[in-house]
This record gives C-alpha cells, sequence and structure tokens, in this order.
C-alpha cells in the first residue's frame, strides 16, 4: 500500500504514514517500525503489507477496499525517538485532537484531548512571532 517512496529498512528505524479515505478525505497518521519490538526483537517486522493499527480504518478498508483510500509515507526515521516525534509532531501539525471528524486518530502518544477549542489564530501568531525574534 505504501509504494509511493524507495523503502530502506537497512538504514532506517522506521516510518510515518497517512491514510486518507479519498472521498470523505478523513485521514489517519501512524508509525510503523521495520523490525519487531519484544520478544521478536531483531526480527523483520509486516511492514510490508502493513496498513494501520486503527480497527476502524482496516474494516473500512475491508469494505471498500485499498483502492478508496490515499496511502502515502512521509518519511523514514533512523531513530526510535525520532520516529515517535515525527508522528506525535505530524499529529500536533495537523491538529488531529480538534478535528475528531476528520482525524481517525483518537490519541498522540496514549494521551487524548476532548477539545471543543481550537488554538486561536492570534495565539498561533503570538507563537510564531515570537519564535522569529531573533
Amino acid at each position: 500500500a505504501f509504494a509511493d517512496m524507495q523503502m530502506e529498512p537497512h538504514k532506517f528505524c522506521g516510518f510515518v504514514y497517512g491514510i486518507r479515505h479519498k472521498s470523505s478525505g478523513v485521514m489517519y497518521f501512524g508509525r510503523k517500525n521495520f523490525l519487531r519490538q519484544g520478544a521478536y526483537a531483531g526480527y523483520e517486522s509486516n511492514w510490508r503489507d502493513y496498513l494501520s493499527s486503527s480497527k476502524k480504518l482496516q474494516g473500512w478498508i475491508d469494505v471498500e477496499g485499498k483502492s478508496a483510500f490515499y496511502f502515502i509515507v512521509l518519511d523514514q526515521y533512523k531513530t526510535v525517538g525520532g520516529l515517535g516525534y515525527a508522528e506525535t509532531w505530524t499529529m500536533m501539525h495537523a491538529r488531529t485532537p480538534e478535528n475528531p471528524k476528520r482525524f481517525l486518530n483518537k490519541s498522540v502518544e496514549s494521551v487524548s484531548w476532548h477539545s471543543r477549542e481550537s488554538i486561536s489564530e492570534r495565539h498561533i501568531s503570538r507563537l510564531n512571532h515570537l519564535l522569529s525574534v531573533k
């Protein structure tokens, strides 16, 4: 499903991906390690056939088929820390907690926010200003 990028499991720890339903625009973000963790550590994971850890998304793909979705690898990362950070950054940058109807992700690093309030444009503007001051 993720055939849009040359995958290099010998050089990277894993990848961050996005899946978008073509007709509704609903999305899901995740990460996948190239190697298994835990008792099977060191063995190749199922990354070649992997679709998602989301049961809801898996069921949706089973019903509509892979062709109803757009799969993209956002990038590959060399460390577990970099991989986790990139996934978290992606979900926060996309503002998944504020848009539960647009994103299937229910949590970010096992934390969920049930906020009915978005980050204000003033907040974003002032933060960007603060970050750009030399």
